[in-house]
């Protein structure tokens, strides 16, 4: 998913801070693995969510499924839920973060791509907004070089249309959000199928 928005808070690191090198982020990746556990059962009880139902829906209706599933997703994260917003977009850009909401390609919510797909975008950028939220609130997440490499991604962050696909989805950053999003839209939609 392409972010529509780069701005990004300083995530500097001075010779001061306290970084403890042996943490494997172990602690994260269980607290990760239970936020996608969470999410999949709160998630996978929204009859809205499904191909069936999705596809009755107007798109003022699909967007406040979608925000649903924002403030959820905040709720199982531990963070304050933003508004999901929509508007004309690229073909090729489904939605984005820009530090205070998510938005939404209006033209794919009107039609033309499959509930999964908004459902995945909506998970992805949430967890950029978690991102965000632990580079905010040092100690949210204990893994602190995990948090750093956010932030200096961030301070760095390499765009798809410019760098290639390859070289953005390979960005700290992004590999978080491609993974967490994927996890939980594999687990949501093989029950709803």
């Amino acid at each position: 998913m392409s972010d529509i928005s780069e701005d990004v808070s300083s995530g500097e690191i001075d010779a001061t801070d306290n970084i403890d090198i042996t943490d494997d982020g172990g602690d994260f990746q269980g607290e990760t693995d239970t936020q996608v556990h969470s999410a999949i059962e709160s998630l996978s009880s929204m009859d809205e969510l499904s191909p069936e139902t999705w596809e009755g829906l107007d798109s003022a209706e699909r967007l406040g499924a979608l925000q649903n599933v924002e403030n959820q997703i905040a709720g199982v994260q531990d963070r304050p839920a933003i508004t999901v917003t929509s508007q004309d977009l690229p073909d090729s850009v489904y939605g984005g973060y820009d530090g205070e909401s998510i938005c939404i390609n209006q033209g794919h919510l009107e039609g033309g791509q499959p509930v999964e797909e908004m459902f995945d975008t909506i998970i992805h950028e949430g967890r950029h907004a978690y991102q965000d939220f632990a580079i905010e609130n040092p100690g949210f997440v204990d893994d602190n070089s995990l948090v750093n490499s956010w932030a200096e991604n961030k301070d760095n962050y390499l765009s798809a249309e410019e760098y290639g696909q390859e070289t953005y989805q390979s960005q700290p950053l992004e590999t978080d959000a491609w993974n967490y999003a994927e996890s939980i839209k594999n687990g949501v939609y093989e029950n709803k199928e």
